[in-house]
Order: structure tokens, then sequence, then C-alpha cells
């Protein structure tokens, strides 16, 4: 089954300010509720191929999340793959910003 979700946020921060805060993976949990931590699942810079683990939660159940950058473009777009170790859910989402 194919699923397509769209979601746009307006942040009220400069664009290097919120580029920043994006790029910033173990900084996610202060913008994403669910996510708890974050884990490099390899060392290396931000870039396409970089592979990370979020700790999420949802209620009282705990799930992993793996996420590798499949592409970006900075100050633009991130896209990256997200895959649940423990289940067949895989899902490719971007985060763009408004400049063109």
């Amino acid at each position: 089954m194919l699923l397509r979700v769209k979601h746009e946020q307006f942040v009220r921060a400069p664009l290097v300010a919120v580029w920043a805060a994006s790029v910033d993976l173990m900084r996610q949990p202060e913008w994403q509720p669910n996510v708890r931590s974050v884990d490099a699942l390899a060392p290396g810079p931000v870039a396409p191929g970089m592979r990370y683990r979020l700790h999420t939660r949802a209620g009282v159940q705990r799930i992993p999340v793996d996420v590798e950058i499949i592409e970006m473009d900075p100050m633009r777009m991130i896209t990256y793959r997200m895959d649940l170790p423990d289940a067949e859910v895989h899902n490719t989402g971007s985060d763009r910003t408004g400049r063109r």
C-alpha cells in the first residue's frame, strides 16, 4: 500500500538557524517530541549515506527507527529513508526550506 502525506510548518526563525537544527541530529529530541534519543550508526558528517537510529516512543511502546540520508542540498533540502527494523515498514521523506 502506498500512502502519501504532506505536512507543512512555518518556523519563525532565520533559515540558517532552522537548517542548523535540522542537520544537528543529536538535537532531534528537542523538536520531535516522540524522539527520545539518537545514535549515529557510523561515524562521519551529516551527508548522503550517513545512517543513524532514532529511539522513539508511541505511547508506552519504544520503537527504534533506522534512518539513512539519501540526498542533501544544503540550506534547501534533506531526503531520508526510514526503516523500522522490527517491521516491514519503510518511508522516504524530505525536509525542505522555503528557499528556492
